[in-house]
């Protein structure tokens, strides 16, 4: 967490970074970040809990907790009384100014990674969260037969693993109201990167804006992390499209699964910065391990 939070800041410098969790490690975050007790905002994240059903073959908790931030981080903006954010999971490093892309999503409730995937996630207003909050309550109340039916046909009747979770709420969301901007889309030589474990970046959006080849094929792989191959300039990570070669830009990566242990090695903050921040991950995964004994 200490590099992702670290890595946001320099990256926007002039932005307030905060860190909605119950984990307060202070010594971690502190010069970078401000925390937020997750709790001071989960009375309706609490409420939404006993209409939720599960219909997943993952676990409950964790499917209800990534639908639940949602409902906390709306009250938490309202609050605040801040307008639009970007929300980022602690997986993922941040390489954009974020001020400066806020007109390409002018008209949408939210800018996310293949329509689906929230990891990054631009809110363009408090009220695309109430509007998004609303929808969920609605979609285990008076649509839960459709999600239940959507369960069976995709996911126990062809044996699959996976199920109903936020990623396919944001989807659900996406084709109802058509308000979601896929930023992992190649635009201007840019993009952001949607799981660092795949070659390929995007799939969704298809029927707006057929795929192109070069994101058919995807992006380079390095041979030895098997995950995609960045090349740092100027502090800033590009990857290379298989199918003709050309140099792409990334505003963020995604560090998901095993990835995770490389997080600390793409800090652009500095060499000594990033000895730091390694030497910290270390620690914070240590001091997590010794919590869960």
């Amino acid at each position: 967490m200490a590099p992702v939070i670290a890595q946001a800041k320099y990256s926007n410098p002039d932005s307030d970074v905060y860190i909605i969790s119950e984990l307060n490690a202070k010594e971690f975050f502190s010069k970078h970040g401000i925390f937020v007790n997750m709790r001071d905002y989960f009375e309706e994240a609490e409420a939404f809990e006993k209409i939720y059903k599960h219909l997943s073959s993952m676990d409950y908790k964790l499917e209800l907790i990534w639908l639940q931030r949602w409902f906390v981080l709306k009250n938490f903006m309202l609050e605040k009384k801040i307008d639009r954010l970007v929300y980022l999971d602690s997986d993922c490093m941040l390489y954009t100014n974020v001020d400066k892309e806020w007109p390409r999503f002018a008209g949408y409730d939210f800018a996310t990674l293949d329509i689906l995937c929230p990891a990054v996630t631009y809110v363009t207003s408090t009220t695309s969260l109430v509007k998004f909050c609303q929808f969920l309550n609605e979609q285990y109340t008076i649509r839960l037969s459709i999600l239940e039916e959507r369960y069976q046909k995709n996911f126990v009747a062809l044996n699959l693993p996976g199920g109903i979770g936020d990623m396919s709420q944001f989807s659900m969301f996406g084709k109802m109201y058509n308000s979601i901007y896929d930023i992992s889309r190649e635009e201007d030589g840019t993009t952001y990167d949607s799981n660092m474990n795949t070659p390929e970046n995007t799939s969704r959006g298809i029927e707006i804006k057929p795929l192109t080849a070069d994101e058919k094929d995807g992006y380079v792989l390095d041979e030895y992390t098997r995950m995609k191959k960045i090349n740092m300039k100027a502090g800033i990570p590009y990857g290379i499209l298989k199918a003709t070669g050309k140099i792409v830009k990334f505003k963020s990566l995604h560090f998901q699964g095993t990835a995770k242990q490389y997080i600390p090695h793409y800090f652009t903050g500095g060499f000594f910065k990033k000895l730091f921040f390694i030497r910290a991950a270390k620690l914070e995964k240590a001091s997590l391990e010794r919590k869960a004994k």
